[in-house]
């Protein structure tokens, strides 16, 4: 997800970002992980993702052409209409989004008590805590092809993603200057968090490449919908993402800033697209717009135990922001 944020006005001369996935043309293995985060009654958090996968699929990838792409522009972005008028963008087109269609999660949430008999024969039990684990049961296939999805998401999906966030560690990705591009497998490589979960997941994984998923970004977006969907149609931006965040809170029964540790490392077995995965460009402007890159990752660990050895790493959010 790559999102333009400003509050200035930008003109006819500033240049938008192309978002983009080349598709692989030949089949490539995907296993996706799944992730469990608990908190105990004193208030620990623990966050661990599986080590076998909880689904894995072979296919293509379908899009117009092999590649998937779709522009942000700025608020206020000009352009020339086929008439001759000046037009400006939306705000509903600052923030474009490329994934993976038809993707179903299963989110299973319990609290966890000990109970036992005291000695007259009574039952007695102690709240320990509750966990919620969060995996990716299954992803459609169009007979033998993944098919990917591209777009604008309203602005109130970027306001989401700043408060989930909001106390997550921000990596800087440097200026994109006009013209230019950053691969995926670029970014992923300057965020540490990336860097490091690549290099723990060899010790038990024979991937050839891994590439970040974030289950956070989707569950925001899934609670996000359904409260725009149940908002009143004059209801306001900070209502919706109040509201969207209380839901979070209320499935998960956990702190909205602790969202993007859902994570998970997927991997494709047989292809090196996952480095190249995306791309984010600059378009071309004369009078030399550079927008300045930023992703994030989380504040909190996951591990993920395996050959009687315990990993760690820092989940990235694959949620870019340009200002």
């Amino acid at each position: 997800m790559i999102s333009i944020h400003d509050n200035a006005t930008i003109n006819l001369t500033s240049n938008s970002l192309l978002i983009s996935a080349s598709l692989a043309t030949s089949d490539v293995t995907l296993c996706m992980d799944s992730d469990q985060t608990g908190v105990t009654a004193g208030g620990e958090i623990t966050d661990q993702m599986s080590t076998s996968p909880s689904w894995a699929g072979s296919g293509s990838f379908q899009a117009a052409g092999g590649i998937a792409e779709w522009h942000a522009y700025p608020l206020n972005y000009g352009f020339i209409a086929p008439n001759g008028t000046i037009m400006r963008r939306g705000v509903n087109e600052t923030t474009a989004v490329l994934y993976i269609s038809n993707a179903t999660f299963t989110v299973t949430h319990y609290n966890i008590y000990y109970s036992w008999k005291n000695r007259w024969g009574q039952c007695q039990d102690k709240y320990l805590g509750n966990s919620t684990s969060v995996a990716l049961t299954s992803i459609y296939l169009d007979g033998n092809s993944f098919r990917m999805g591209y777009g604008y998401v309203p602005i109130e999906y970027y306001y989401i993603m700043q408060n989930v966030t909001e106390n997550e560690k921000k990596t800087s990705l440097g200026y994109l200057s006009p013209g230019s591009a950053i691969q995926g497998g670029t970014i992923w490589g300057k965020t540490t968090g990336y860097s490091s979960a690549a290099t723990e997941m060899t010790f038990i994984n024979s991937a050839l490449k891994t590439f970040a998923v974030g289950l956070g970004v989707a569950l925001a977006f899934i609670s996000l919908q359904a409260a725009l969907n149940g908002a009143n149609a004059d209801a306001s931006e900070p209502l919706i993402v109040d509201t969207s965040l209380e839901t979070l809170n209320s499935v998960l029964a956990l702190s909205d800033t602790l969202l993007t540790d859902f994570s998970s490392i997927s991997f494709s077995t047989d292809s090196n697209f996952g480095a190249f995965l995306y791309s984010i460009t600059s378009g071309d402007s004369y009078m030399g717009y550079s927008y300045s890159l930023a992703d994030y990752q989380s504040m909190n660990p996951i591990t993920f135990t395996g050959n009687g050895n315990t990993y760690s790493f820092y989940g990235p959010s694959n949620f870019v922001v340009a200002s």
